[in-house]
């Protein structure tokens, strides 16, 4: 169904894509009740652009690397509205979620943000427990009031005042269909949140080995299954509590793989310049 640009929503939403085409396929059609759509293409190799451009969005391109809050920022500044929404490929905007937002500005907000729960799709069913619902993001904002601060990981917004309101309606999240593709996000996942921890400083030793083998994997399963409740989500909820906490000792592994690379270049360039001084 095509909106007449008269009845379009003042509104931004912004995309940010590698290799998404299926996604964008899905998800572009749904979203003409706005003004402006723009996507940033993160070197894509299938056709991704070609797809986003058929449906209308304004294409931008920047490196497929780990600075995700600089291209919300960018992608950010492009918006010729004021007030802007941040999708991912995999989420989408039920048909309850896109009225109930409509309505909202109609009344004139005078709030600077909108805060939503999402409801996250996890091996063949959305789950309800577990701490992975209501998973509240606040994702429609005026950009005047907002930016992205430097983080690696799950990038979120920042306020010089904000003053949220909370919308009824769930943002779908179709996050992982299979464990094949959950794997491919969680090596991704694990490589940026290494890069983080080596960033922080976090030292290779004892202590930080049992509480990244041990103590927050355990902490994390038995948080997430136990007492949030996700064995009510049954065999998908098992999947996500224990997935979750395999996490943290991956990420370590990556630290210490992390280090020793530092090392080693660190050694080498120790040796060439003892043989220059020689």
């Amino acid at each position: 169904m095509i909106v007449e640009k008269s009845k379009q929503l003042n509104l931004t939403i912004t995309i940010i894509g590698h290799n998404n085409e299926r996604h964008l396929r899905e998800l572009l059609p749904t979203l003409n009740w706005v003004n402006e759509v723009l996507y940033l293409d993160c070197e894509s190799e299938d056709d991704s652009i070609k797809v986003a451009q058929k449906n209308g969005a304004k294409v931008f391109k920047k490196k497929n690397d780990f600075n995700f809050y600089e291209k919300r920022n960018f992608i950010n500044n492009k918006s010729k509205n004021e007030w802007v929404f941040f999708l991912d490929p995999d989420e989408r905007v039920p048909e309850n979620l896109k009225i109930e937002i409509i309505e909202k500005f109609k009344t004139n907000p005078t709030n600077n943000a909108f805060s939503l729960k999402r409801r996250n799709f996890f091996f063949a069913k959305f789950l309800a427990f577990g701490g992975f619902y209501p998973d509240v993001q606040t994702r429609i904002y005026q950009k005047s009031d907002a930016w992205f601060p430097k983080s690696y990981i799950h990038e979120k917004l920042a306020f010089k005042n904000k003053n949220a309101i909370r919308l009824e309606n769930d943002l779908l999240h179709y996050s992982y269909h299979s464990i094949k593709q959950y794997f491919e996000k969680f090596n991704f996942y694990t490589s940026l949140e290494a890069k983080n921890l080596l960033e922080k400083k976090l030292s290779i030793n004892a202590v930080n080995f049992l509480s990244y083998f041990f103590l927050k994997p355990l902490g994390a399963f038995f948080g997430h299954f136990f007492f949030k409740r996700g064995y009510k989500d049954g065999f998908s909820g098992f999947l996500a509590a224990f997935f979750s906490a395999l996490n943290f000792p991956f990420r370590y592994a990556k630290l210490w793989e992390l280090h020793e690379q530092k090392n080693s270049l660190e050694r080498s360039k120790a040796s060439d310049r003892e043989e220059e001084a020689s």
